[in-house]
């Protein structure tokens, strides 16, 4: 199952620090901005899978070991 820390949309870069912390970013295709998504909430119809170089380090800082995992 692909999830929020995959997709190309999710930012901790842009998302405060308190909330980055406990793995909730901003969903840059979100309108409203303060709603953050959890990095293992489910993928929605807005997902766009980000490339290997930005998600290896999102599953290792979460600790996400699965993300060859299929949806």
């Amino acid at each position: 199952m692909k999830k929020c820390m995959d997709c190309r949309h999710w930012s901790p870069a842009t998302t405060t620090k308190a909330m980055a912390v406990m793995g909730f970013a901003r969903c840059l295709q979100r309108p409203t901005p303060g709603l953050t998504m959890s990095a293992h909430a489910r993928r929605c119809e807005q997902f766009a899978q980000a490339d290997e170089k930005t998600t290896k380090p999102r599953h290792a800082k979460w600790g996400q070991k699965d993300s060859n995992a299929n949806d």
